[in-house]
């Protein structure tokens, strides 16, 4: 739903705004000039003062490109642009997420009188019978594997985390399901998602986990396959989910569990 999907920006914002380098920083003080010399560029701090219909400058030498304070004022100056730009846009949509109306279908039902509250959309799901039923054929996984809370194998330590914050939040979902998808010459093609999240509404929610983007070979198998979902109208931020691990491999469980509080727990 359109109302979900802009609330669940709006806490992406919120949590931008929440980080230290973004909160403490301040407005400039004077605007930055450079001047180049025989010395090479040199930075200075300029601020205007009007007294009357008199007006003047002060000029105050901040240091060349490498000097700390310069370094410590351009970023200073980037992040307090980053806050103005976070707060115009938590403004915007904070304004427009009252003027959204709930689309979905049971939200529309509530809005018609109760002679239309017996009919359903969807059929019944147990939706933890569903986690725990899995005809495909799994894919066989070589070498070493790392063992989940309930037995499950799974291929990377990342995926291992994102498998038990899941588990520990109760939603359903199910470890490289099959999927069958169109690939770009419209011929059946199959894919193996991370993992598949069932939703409240009876539509699914795509989890792909990224550990080795530092290697050419599987960034460009990772990109060929997100192309290929956006090809299927499985698109990121609305019915897909992209992580990644960090520069140094290394995984962070904060992060995982953002998105399941923003993204998916609310369409449970």
């Amino acid at each position: 739903m359109l109302k979900d999907y802009t609330q669940y920006f709006l806490n992406l914002i919120d949590i931008q705004l929440e980080r230290p380098e973004i909160k403490e920083a301040t407005p400039p003080k004077g605007t930055l000039i450079a001047r180049e010399s025989s010395k090479g560029r040199r930075f200075y701090i300029t601020k205007c003062f009007s007294n009357g219909s008199l007006q003047s400058v002060e000029t105050t030498p901040l240091g060349t490109s490498s000097s700390p304070e310069v370094m410590k004022y351009k970023l200073n100056r980037i992040r307090y642009e980053q806050r103005r730009a976070l707060e115009h846009d938590h403004k915007i949509l904070s304004q427009a997420i009252q003027r959204i109306r709930n689309y979905d279908f049971n939200s529309i039902k509530a809005s018609l009188p109760p002679l239309y509250s017996d009919i359903q959309e969807y059929e019944s799901i147990d939706l933890e019978e569903w986690s725990n039923t899995n005809t495909n054929i799994p894919m066989q996984i070589n070498g070493n594997c790392h063992i989940a809370s309930d037995g499950k194998q799974l291929r990377s330590k990342s995926e291992l985390i994102i498998y038990e914050c899941l588990l520990a939040n109760k939603i359903p979902f199910r470890y490289e399901d099959r999927l069958e998808l169109k690939d770009f010459n419209n011929f059946k093609t199959i894919r193996y998602p991370d993992f598949t999240i069932r939703l409240a509404d009876g539509s699914y929610l795509f989890w792909e986990h990224a550990g080795l983007l530092n290697k050419e070979d599987y960034l460009n198998k990772f990109s060929e396959k997100i192309a290929l979902y956006q090809h299927n109208n499985i698109l990121l931020g609305i019915n897909l989910v992209v992580t990644v691990d960090d520069s140094s491999g290394q995984i962070d469980t904060r992060s995982i569990m953002r998105v399941i509080q923003n993204m998916i727990l609310p369409r449970l």
